[in-house]
Protein backbone atom coordinates (compact mmCIF):
# COMPACT_ATOMS: atom_id res chain seq x y z
CA UNK A 1 0.00 0.00 0.00
CA UNK A 2 0.92 3.48 -0.96
CA UNK A 3 1.32 6.66 0.97
CA UNK A 4 -1.90 8.37 -0.33
CA UNK A 5 -3.34 5.02 -0.16
CA UNK A 6 -2.35 5.10 3.30
CA UNK A 7 -3.13 8.28 4.22
CA UNK A 8 -6.55 8.10 2.83
CA UNK A 9 -7.29 5.08 4.41
CA UNK A 10 -10.45 6.00 6.48
CA UNK A 11 -9.27 9.10 7.42
CA UNK A 12 -8.17 7.12 10.78
CA UNK A 13 -5.08 8.59 10.91
CA UNK A 14 -4.55 11.41 13.27
CA UNK A 15 -0.58 11.80 13.63
CA UNK A 16 2.04 11.38 11.03
CA UNK A 17 5.69 10.95 12.42
CA UNK A 18 7.87 11.76 9.56
CA UNK A 19 11.88 11.91 8.83
CA UNK A 20 13.14 14.29 6.96
CA UNK A 21 15.79 16.06 4.95
CA UNK A 22 14.62 19.91 4.08
CA UNK A 23 16.41 21.83 1.30
CA UNK A 24 19.19 23.03 3.47
CA UNK A 25 20.26 19.87 4.76
CA UNK A 26 18.56 19.63 8.17
CA UNK A 27 17.49 15.85 8.63
CA UNK A 28 14.41 16.65 12.11
CA UNK A 29 11.63 14.02 12.64
CA UNK A 30 8.49 16.07 12.54
CA UNK A 31 5.41 15.02 14.26
CA UNK A 32 2.05 16.05 12.56
CA UNK A 33 -1.41 16.59 13.03
CA UNK A 34 -3.58 14.81 10.21
CA UNK A 35 -7.16 15.95 9.58
CA UNK A 36 -7.13 19.22 10.88
CA UNK A 37 -9.85 21.67 9.59
CA UNK A 38 -7.88 24.13 7.65
CA UNK A 39 -10.00 26.85 7.13
CA UNK A 40 -10.75 26.92 11.04
CA UNK A 41 -7.42 27.32 11.47
CA UNK A 42 -7.47 30.23 9.20
CA UNK A 43 -10.60 31.99 10.46
CA UNK A 44 -9.38 32.00 13.93
CA UNK A 45 -6.30 33.47 12.41
CA UNK A 46 -8.17 36.36 10.83
CA UNK A 47 -9.84 37.05 14.23
CA UNK A 48 -6.38 37.36 15.98
CA UNK A 49 -4.81 39.86 12.64
CA UNK A 50 -7.59 41.71 12.66
CA UNK A 51 -7.83 42.27 17.06
CA UNK A 52 -3.53 42.47 16.15
CA UNK A 53 -4.18 45.28 13.72
CA UNK A 54 -6.52 47.38 15.92
CA UNK A 55 -4.07 47.17 18.90
CA UNK A 56 -0.33 47.94 16.55
CA UNK A 57 1.00 49.86 15.22
CA UNK A 58 4.47 50.88 12.88
CA UNK A 59 5.75 48.10 11.03
CA UNK A 60 3.82 45.50 13.21
CA UNK A 61 0.42 47.12 12.51
CA UNK A 62 2.18 46.76 8.67
CA UNK A 63 2.96 43.25 9.02
CA UNK A 64 -0.34 42.40 10.57
CA UNK A 65 -2.22 43.67 7.43
CA UNK A 66 -0.41 42.07 5.03
CA UNK A 67 -1.06 38.86 6.89
CA UNK A 68 -4.62 39.92 6.76
CA UNK A 69 -4.99 41.01 3.52
CA UNK A 70 -3.47 37.10 2.58
CA UNK A 71 -5.56 35.61 5.03
CA UNK A 72 -8.30 36.96 3.81
CA UNK A 73 -7.21 35.97 -0.24
CA UNK A 74 -6.98 31.96 1.17
CA UNK A 75 -10.91 31.83 3.29
CA UNK A 76 -11.94 33.98 0.31
CA UNK A 77 -10.41 31.83 -3.07
CA UNK A 78 -9.76 28.54 -0.77
CA UNK A 79 -6.84 27.38 0.90
CA UNK A 80 -3.63 27.09 -1.53
CA UNK A 81 -5.46 29.12 -4.43
CA UNK A 82 -3.81 32.78 -2.90
CA UNK A 83 -2.33 34.79 -5.83
CA UNK A 84 0.89 35.01 -4.10
CA UNK A 85 1.20 30.44 -3.63
CA UNK A 86 3.74 29.55 -6.25
CA UNK A 87 2.49 26.54 -6.41
CA UNK A 88 -0.71 27.09 -8.07
CA UNK A 89 -1.76 24.97 -10.35
CA UNK A 90 1.11 22.20 -10.28
CA UNK A 91 -0.29 20.09 -8.10
CA UNK A 92 -3.56 17.97 -7.74
CA UNK A 93 -5.61 17.14 -4.33
CA UNK A 94 -5.80 13.43 -4.15
CA UNK A 95 -6.87 13.40 -0.64
CA UNK A 96 -7.37 15.37 2.90
CA UNK A 97 -3.88 15.87 3.44
CA UNK A 98 -1.69 14.94 0.31
CA UNK A 99 -1.41 16.40 -2.88
CA UNK A 100 0.27 14.92 -5.81
CA UNK A 101 2.51 16.83 -8.65
CA UNK A 102 1.08 16.84 -11.80
CA UNK A 103 4.63 17.26 -13.47
CA UNK A 104 6.69 14.82 -10.94
CA UNK A 105 5.78 11.39 -9.12
CA UNK A 106 6.26 13.49 -5.95
CA UNK A 107 3.45 13.48 -3.07
CA UNK A 108 3.38 16.35 -0.81
CA UNK A 109 1.93 16.03 2.42
CA UNK A 110 0.66 19.19 4.50
CA UNK A 111 -0.08 19.21 8.21
CA UNK A 112 0.16 20.94 11.25
CA UNK A 113 3.98 20.49 12.88
CA UNK A 114 3.00 19.57 16.58
CA UNK A 115 6.82 19.26 17.30
CA UNK A 116 10.15 19.24 15.59
CA UNK A 117 13.27 17.17 16.30
CA UNK A 118 16.61 18.55 14.73
CA UNK A 119 18.80 15.03 14.15
CA UNK A 120 21.60 17.30 12.01
CA UNK A 121 21.36 20.34 11.51
CA UNK A 122 21.27 22.02 8.30
CA UNK A 123 22.68 25.14 6.79
CA UNK A 124 21.65 28.68 8.11
CA UNK A 125 19.28 29.88 6.03
CA UNK A 126 19.96 33.91 5.78
CA UNK A 127 17.09 36.34 7.69
CA UNK A 128 15.85 38.71 5.55
CA UNK A 129 16.88 42.36 6.98
CA UNK A 130 13.30 43.82 5.86
CA UNK A 131 11.37 44.77 9.03
CA UNK A 132 8.22 43.91 8.30
CA UNK A 133 9.31 40.34 6.57
CA UNK A 134 10.86 40.38 10.33
CA UNK A 135 7.73 40.97 11.79
CA UNK A 136 5.71 39.21 9.93
CA UNK A 137 8.08 35.98 10.81
CA UNK A 138 7.47 36.91 14.49
CA UNK A 139 3.85 36.79 14.20
CA UNK A 140 3.41 33.94 12.50
CA UNK A 141 5.55 32.36 14.84
CA UNK A 142 4.34 33.72 18.06
CA UNK A 143 0.75 34.63 17.25
CA UNK A 144 -0.75 32.65 14.18
CA UNK A 145 -1.70 28.95 14.08
CA UNK A 146 -1.47 28.83 10.39
CA UNK A 147 2.10 29.61 10.89
CA UNK A 148 2.35 26.21 12.26
CA UNK A 149 1.08 24.26 8.33
CA UNK A 150 4.28 22.78 7.16
CA UNK A 151 4.59 21.35 3.22
CA UNK A 152 6.45 18.22 3.15
CA UNK A 153 7.73 17.02 -0.62
CA UNK A 154 7.96 13.01 -0.69
CA UNK A 155 9.29 10.61 -2.85
CA UNK A 156 7.62 7.68 -2.54
CA UNK A 157 10.42 5.44 -4.15
CA UNK A 158 12.45 6.75 -0.82
CA UNK A 159 10.61 6.26 2.03
CA UNK A 160 9.22 3.24 3.91
CA UNK A 161 5.70 4.68 4.72
CA UNK A 162 4.00 2.55 7.33
CA UNK A 163 0.49 3.17 9.43
CA UNK A 164 0.03 2.01 12.96
CA UNK A 165 -3.06 2.51 14.41
CA UNK A 166 -3.86 6.24 14.15
CA UNK A 167 -0.26 7.17 13.38
CA UNK A 168 1.92 6.82 9.89
CA UNK A 169 5.60 6.20 10.27
CA UNK A 170 7.22 7.68 7.46
CA UNK A 171 11.04 7.21 7.49
CA UNK A 172 13.42 7.81 4.61
CA UNK A 173 14.99 4.36 2.80
CA UNK A 174 18.26 3.40 4.24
Amino acid sequence: MNLIEKMNQGQTAKFCSLTYRSASGELARHTLLLNVNMLQAYKKDQMRLQGLVKRSEGVEREAAEELLKSINESIEKGIGSNSKFTQKGKREAVGKNISKSKETSKSYIRAFSRQKKTLEPGKDKKESKNPVVKAKNKIRESLLRTGKIRMFSIDESLFSVVKDGQTINIQPLS
